[in-house]
């Protein structure tokens, strides 16, 4: 395991796919995030229509 590491962060090309899996990974999380926080507001929107 260790030696494939250190083959795979040897190269830059290796370096560029990981940052590249990150970023895409934390646009991800964000993108998640951001949409559940959205569904929670319309839920909200929701409630206060039917207590009207």
């Amino acid at each position: 395991m260790k030696f494939w590491l250190d083959q795979f962060f040897g190269n830059s090309y290796g370096l560029s796919v990981t940052i590249g899996m990150l970023i895409m990974l934390g646009i991800g999380v964000w993108f998640i995030f951001f949409f559940m926080k959205k569904m929670k507001e319309s839920e909200a929107e929701e409630k206060a229509k039917h207590q009207k």
